[in-house]
């Protein structure tokens, strides 16, 4: 059964109801704005529940081990010092509802945001060794040709349309990273078409791309296509066009709070995003005003 949703940031946006559900966590734990060790206990559990149902859904259920270790990942993954935005009150939002791969791309597609958390989590790191390495001091991506020859992020880099000749800052492809990570995560569970599907739900949460040139979705339904071929997914061409579907409606509700009316949920949601992308501002009364106001000059050009 779905597990029950919440009413996290009930006031942002609306979202699907899923079909009967069994009792959630304390609604009041999952609310509270500065949740103590309980009510933290409550929320990864949810995150546990989802993925669970999520699977389960998709006819890859997983042991209770597997369940524990995924979940403990995902949640580490959301809850450092510096995620005031893009945190664990957000993924669980997202993650509500009755598809079971929006579910899956909402625990998955904010796992890397490098210049928040300063770097990567060892045991994040360790998943993504592979397609990272050291260069001029800093963690960066291996070229895109390097990465078309791993197995493992072949599909997902045609997927995301990376075509870098030299190793780049992987602060510039978190979303990326973190579809690598949901494929190491999942790919003992799920086939490769469902993988294929999950990531360009994460491909398309990547947020206010021009339009000038092309339209991403349009670009993204080429890629998924060219994928279906090359790998033999074995996708019809309606479940590439409801994947691509579901990409952009996932998308857009990832960047929900950005469209809210009420002036002071919106405030509320998107100044997070303030101290979240300018550590200086995380350490109140240490911080000086050219960091506040380099901050807000970055504010008004976003």
């Amino acid at each position: 059964m779905v597990p029950q949703t919440s009413t996290l940031q009930a006031q942002s946006s609306a979202s699907p109801t899923p079909s009967p559900q069994p009792s959630p966590p304390s609604t009041a734990l999952a609310n509270n704005p500065t949740p103590g060790q309980e009510a933290n206990s409550a929320n990864q559990a949810r995150c546990r529940d989802w993925l669970a149902w999520a699977l389960e859904t998709l006819e890859a259920p997983a042991s209770a081990l597997l369940l524990d270790s995924l979940s403990e990942l995902i949640w580490s993954t959301v809850t450092g010092r510096g995620r005031l935005f893009h945190n664990a009150e957000h993924i669980l939002h997202l993650a509500e509802g009755d598809d079971p791969l929006c579910t899956l791309a909402a625990l998955f597609h904010d796992s890397i945001y490098v210049q928040v958390d300063w770097g990567l989590a060892p045991e994040v790191q360790a998943h993504l060794t592979p397609f990272l390495v050291w260069h001029g001091g800093a963690l960066c991506l291996r070229p895109a040709a390097e990465l078309r020859r791993i197995a493992d992020s072949a599909c997902v880099s045609l997927l995301f349309g990376l075509d870098h000749g030299e190793p780049q800052p992987a602060e510039r492809f978190n979303e990326f990273l973190s579809a690598l990570l949901a494929v190491q995560c999942l790919k003992p569970l799920l086939p490769q078409a469902t993988l294929a599907e999950l990531v360009v739900a994460i491909e398309a949460s990547i947020p206010f791309r021009s339009t000038a040139q092309y339209v991403p979705s349009e670009q993204l339904y080429k890629r998924l296509s060219l994928a279906n071929q090359r790998f033999e997914l074995g996708l019809s061409p309606g479940e590439v066009e409801q994947a691509i579907h579901r990409a952009v409606a996932f998308a857009n509700r990832d960047v929900g709070s950005f469209s809210i009316a009420d002036p002071v949920i919106f405030l509320d949601q998107t100044w997070r995003l303030l101290p979240e992308l300018t550590p200086a501002l995380r350490n109140p009364g240490q911080y000086s005003i050219q960091d506040y106001r380099t901050a807000c000059a970055g504010w008004k050009a976003f």
